[in-house]
């Protein structure tokens, strides 16, 4: 899932240089808690995907990481979990440098950056527990066919584009 693409990794750079990014903190609304996992659905639009990915990731906590695991990877897209491979990889990955900063973040924000009827792509900007800022591109697309035909689910994340180091 977390996977970028050189335009589209170059479009956030120029954005981010643009200064176009503001940080808004937000509450977790829509968050999955054991054994409340929201399926993807065909009524979900593309943003709430993505909230509630992030509430999710806001949540998981570091010690206990499947915890809210399940969530974010339900609505990964199935050639994203096909290219992953394994929840565990998933994990991994989240725990990784460019990503980490998602694990047990303060807050976030999701902006609009391009809009099409198969694909869209969301700018997304995070405040790390340590305080720190990155922003992400983050895209989804419809499933063309199968069990989850007509929902949006996630595609790809790029790896975090650091904004400040401070609080």
């Amino acid at each position: 899932m977390f996977t970028s693409t050189a335009t589209s990794f170059t479009s956030l750079r120029r954005c981010l240089a643009a200064g176009s990014l503001a940080l808004v903190l937000c509450a977790a609304t829509s968050v999955a808690r054991s054994g409340d996992l929201v399926e993807p659905d065909p009524s979900l639009s593309a943003r709430e995907v993505i909230e509630i990915q992030l509430d999710a990731l806001q949540l998981l906590d570091r010690e206990n990481p499947e915890e809210n695991m399940r969530q974010v990877w339900a609505m990964a897209h199935p050639a994203n979990k096909a290219y992953v491979g394994t929840i565990a990889r998933f994990g991994a990955m989240l725990n990784s440098p460019g990503y980490d900063t998602l694990v047990g973040h303060r807050g976030h924000a999701v902006l609009a950056a391009r809009a099409g009827d198969e694909v869209t792509e969301f700018y997304v900007t995070v405040e790390s527990a340590d305080g720190a800022t990155s922003a992400f591109l983050w895209m989804v697309a419809k499933v063309a066919a199968g069990e989850h035909a007509g929902c949006w689910m996630t595609i790809a994340v790029s790896p975090a584009v650091r904004i400040n180091r401070e609080v």
